[in-house]
């Protein structure tokens, strides 16, 4: 169901304030879309200004002005080609495998 979500948009906004982890907007990406989300960790941990647009979450003006800016052909031909290889540093298989190093290096302590 999201994905065929996905496939309607033409961008994906996000500022939200409390997430742990960005996965919707890996999931956007993977779509094929550009992003616009919060100028916070933990979405700067993946994302760029090259890769999304990163707005003041507490600014409506600065979100709005965001979503005109996505609609620019150029830009957003940009932010997708820029963005296109991040989910594929996040599988299960990568994800699992950083979680077993921590474990384990928690347990050696």
């Amino acid at each position: 169901m999201r994905l065929s979500l996905y496939r309607c948009a033409d961008a994906f906004v996000f500022p939200s304030i409390k997430e742990e982890w960005g996965l919707v907007l890996l999931e956007a990406i993977a779509s094929g879309l550009r992003v616009i989300t919060a100028n916070i960790a933990p979405f700067t941990e993946f994302l760029t200004e090259e890769s999304a647009l990163l707005v003041n979450p507490n600014s409506s003006k600065a979100i709005a002005q965001a979503m005109i800016k996505i609609l620019n052909k150029n830009l957003t031909k940009k932010l997708i080609q820029n963005s296109a290889s991040i989910p594929s540093q996040y599988s299960w298989q990568k994800s699992a495998q950083i979680h077993l190093n921590l474990y384990q290096k928690f347990l050696k302590k």
